[in-house]
C-alpha cells in the first residue's frame, strides 16, 4: 500500500474569473495584442494540476515545459508562502497576474534569449504576452503544503496555475542567435510607452512638446530584492544601480536598462558627450614658486 501523500489542497478555484480575465487583457492591451477569452477545459486542466499540490520543474505533461513541438498549452505558475490576501486589492489569481508581468523589467526585447538578471525568470511573461494565444484558464490551490520546495514545513502555500492556448515562451535556450527565438519579435512586443520612449523599464509617459518623456516606470517584483528602478529627474529616463559586469558600474551611480550612465559616484567628473565617468582632475596649488 502507498503512503499517503502528505500534502492536500485544502481550497481550491480561482476566487474571481472575471477579474482574472479582465487584467490579463489589461496588460496585453497595454502591448497591442489580442484579448483572451476565458476557456472551462483550460481551467479543468490547470485546476486539476494546482490540485495535485506538486511544484515541478518541468510542469505539467503536454505544457510547454516538458519540451513537446508544439505543446498542447502553455503554462504559468506561481505560489505564494506566508502571506494573507488580498494584496494591494487583488486576489491570490490576479496578484499572481501582476507578479508575472513584473518580470518586463528584465526581459530583453532584443534578444529574449537573454535576461537581465539570469535568476529572475521571464517565460511567465512572455506567456502572458503572447500575440498568437487567444484563450486563457486558471486554477487555485492552497496546498498544505506545495510539495518539492524548499518551504515544505510552511504550514500552507497558495499555488495558482493557467493554462492558455495557443503556446507561446516555448523556447528558452540561453543563445539569443538561435533561430526558434524568431516568433518572439511579433508575439512580444513594447508596451506604448515603452516604444514611445525607447525606454524599456518605462510604464507611463506623456507628450512634451514633439517628444514623449517618461513620467513613470515599472517596479521590480520585491522577492527577488533586486535594485530599485527609478525615475531620473533630469533626463526622464529610467535608472537604477548598474548590473555586474557593466563597464560603468565601478564609477556610475545610475544607469539605464541598456547600461548607459546618467550619474556618477562621489568623485568622479561626468562626461555628458560619452556618458562616462573619470576621474576629478586636481587643480595645481597656487602660491608663487
Amino acid at each position: 500500500m502507498q503512503p499517503a501523500a502528505r500534502w492536500s489542497a485544502v481550497a481550491a478555484g480561482c476566487p474571481n474569473i472575471a477579474a482574472t480575465l479582465k487584467l490579463q487583457n489589461q496588460r496585453r492591451a497595454q502591448h497591442r495584442t489580442p484579448s483572451l477569452t476565458w476557456d472551462a477545459g483550460l481551467a479543468a486542466s490547470a485546476q486539476a494540476y494546482a490540485n495535485q499540490c506538486v511544484w515541478s520543474t518541468v510542469g505539467s505533461p503536454g505544457s510547454n515545459w516538458q519540451g513537446d513541438t508544439p505543446p498542447l498549452y502553455g503554462e504559468n505558475r506561481f505560489y505564494s508562502y506566508g502571506r494573507n490576501f488580498p494584496i494591494l486589492n487583488m486576489d491570490v489569481c490576479t496578484y499572481a497576474i501582476h507578479e508575472w508581468y513584473h518580470q518586463i523589467t528584465n526581459y530583453r526585447f532584443e534578444q529574449p534569449g537573454r535576461r537581465w538578471y539570469s535568476d529572475v525568470d521571464t517565460n511567465p511573461l512572455t506567456q502572458l504576452l503572447w500575440g498568437e494565444t487567444r484563450k486563457v484558464g486558471c486554477g487555485y490551490a492552497k496546498c498544505a503544503p506545495l510539495a518539492n520546495m524548499p518551504q515544505q514545513g510552511w504550514a500552507q502555500a497558495d499555488f495558482v496555475v493557467c493554462h492558455y492556448q495557443v503556446a507561446g515562451n516555448f523556447y528558452w535556450a540561453d543563445d539569443p542567435s538561435n533561430p526558434d527565438y524568431s516568433p518572439y519579435a511579433g508575439n512580444v512586443k513594447r508596451a506604448t510607452c515603452q516604444a514611445n520612449t525607447r525606454d524599456d523599464w518605462c510604464s507611463a509617459c506623456g507628450r512634451q512638446g514633439a517628444t514623449w518623456a517618461c513620467t513613470a516606470c515599472f517596479p521590480r517584483m520585491a522577492l527577488h530584492q533586486k535594485p530599485v528602478i527609478r525615475l531620473d529627474a533630469a533626463s526622464k529616463r529610467c535608472v537604477s544601480d548598474c548590473m555586474p559586469g557593466q563597464p560603468t558600474s565601478l564609477n556610475c551611480a545610475a544607469c539605464t536598462v541598456e547600461g548607459t550612465c546618467m550619474r556618477c559616484k562621489t568623485g568622479w567628473l561626468f562626461d555628458t558627450a560619452k556618458r562616462f565617468c573619470s576621474v576629478a582632475a586636481r587643480k595645481p596649488k597656487s602660491g608663487r614658486r
